[in-house]
């Protein structure tokens, strides 16, 4: 079938508030759970220092599901999924567009009780940069964390905050462009060697559905935004198309001309471009302190250059929208 693209978001306040977006994988998710499934999503690993994919058919675990997570998932359950889907159950399983791929590799079968999920992913960071960022930021605050949300919604969804929470009571809030930890995520400078040559960019996915952050719904449907989360949604089989109309009661949901939305979206189609200095920061990252490798590498000026090209795409469109409707 054709690709349908939607800006959407749940109907629920709570179950938008927890996500980091719309919402739309914790409805999906439910729809599972409460049909006698199972669901398979990162959750984060007890010290919060890494996350791994979890298999469950318990709706209790769902908040450990919801939310972006930026680091590299743990993803060796593949038996236990083959297991469940020969018994007759059905699998929910969403991972990032290549973690897609190497289930159905590991299948070698389309099974028709699974349905997939990916996302529009910007790339995974190198697991030891997290682990040395959250030591480091146990050490400022003299306490464990116990909670971690990459995407918090206190100050709105897109000026989202990294929210850390310790076991002192004490509490870390800052926006993605003033933490070290996402100012070198967001500068392509922490990720995978694999992520700046990935062979899963495109509109032609994997998965059954493709969700991420309408960044360009204020061009696109500008109603819609009430500073509270919108997804991107891509049907992309007849297996989810079902399932989102098994949903469509607990969502809002505005179809959209596919092209222009994932033109908001480049990281669907386009893989982060390598830092000349990634080799020195591979090197450095063995043997500097968080705080001493953030120094050094940090760059203020990619991460402005980058929001400056967006607003000029923005106007660029703006006008084009206008010349179209003369």
């Amino acid at each position: 079938m054709s690709i349908s693209a939607y800006a959407a978001f749940s109907k629920s306040d709570k179950i938008r508030f927890k996500s980091s977006s719309g919402g739309l994988f914790s409805e999906f998710a439910k729809y599972i759970y409460y049909s006698g499934g199972y669901v398979v999503g990162a959750a984060f690993d007890k010290d919060f220092k890494s996350i791994s994919h979890i298999i469950t058919d318990n709706p209790d675990e769902l908040d450990r599901l919801t939310g972006s997570k930026y680091l590299q998932s743990k993803f060796s359950i593949h038996k236990e999924i083959k297991e469940i889907l020969e018994n007759g159950k059905t699998v929910l399983c969403c991972g990032t567009p290549c973690q897609i791929a190497g289930l159905k590799s590991y299948l070698k079968s389309d099974y028709e009780n699974l349905i997939t999920i990916d996302f529009i992913c910007h790339g995974t960071p190198i697991q030891k940069v997290w682990k040395k960022y959250l030591e480091w930021q146990e050490g400022l605050h003299k306490s464990s964390v116990i909670s971690v949300n990459f995407r918090s919604k206190e100050n709105g969804w897109s000026n989202y905050l990294l929210l850390l929470l310790f076991t002192n009571g004490k509490k870390y809030a800052q926006t993605s462009d003033k933490d070290p930890y996402m100012q070198l995520f967001l500068s392509d400078m922490c990720l995978n060697r694999n992520c700046y040559n990935c062979q899963f960019k495109g509109k032609n996915r994997q998965s059954d559905i493709t969700l991420g952050d309408f960044w360009g719904i204020d061009n696109i449907a500008p109603d819609l935004n009430d500073s509270e989360g919108i997804s991107f949604l891509s049907i992309n089989t007849q297996k989810g198309k079902e399932l989102l109309n098994n949903i469509k009661s607990n969502i809002f949901l505005t179809e959209v001309d596919e092209e222009i939305a994932f033109s908001y979206n480049v990281a669907a189609i386009k893989s982060a471009s390598q830092p000349d200095c990634y080799n020195n920061f591979i090197k450095d990252l063995e043997a500097m302190p968080f705080n001493k490798l953030a120094r050094k590498y940090i760059r203020k000026s990619p991460i402005k250059k980058r929001l400056k090209k967006y607003k000029l795409i923005k106007i660029g469109i703006k006008i084009r929208d206008n010349l179209l409707k003369r």
